[in-house]
């Protein structure tokens, strides 16, 4: 369970870190690429919710029936998804301004 933990944190900290990375390069380099939203938002969290679904498939942190065990890890990757993009924002709007 521990190793459960440290692994959805590093992939907390990498999401948070490449969202205020991304908005810097918006803000502050002025990159064109990362004018569109879908790269500088929808990319990092789809990459951050596929790190956890792995890593909470990989462990059998629920071991029930498929559907429901299914259902728990989606539920899961979402919630962890939606904090640490909540964090990576909270960091690079209160740095660099909305």
């Amino acid at each position: 369970m521990n190793m459960l933990i440290i692994r959805m944190l590093v992939v907390a900290i990498l999401h948070s870190m490449i969202e205020v990375l991304l908005y810097h390069g918006r803000v502050v380099s002025k990159v064109n690429m990362l004018q569109s939203d879908l790269v500088l938002f929808v990319l990092p969290a789809s990459l951050a919710f596929g790190g956890y679904t792995v890593i909470l498939w990989c462990s059998n942190a629920f071991a029930q029936k498929m559907n429901s065990r299914m259902i728990a890890i989606i539920a899961t990757a979402l919630a962890a998804t939606f904090i640490s993009l909540v964090c990576g924002l909270m960091i690079a709007f209160n740095k660099y301004g909305t």
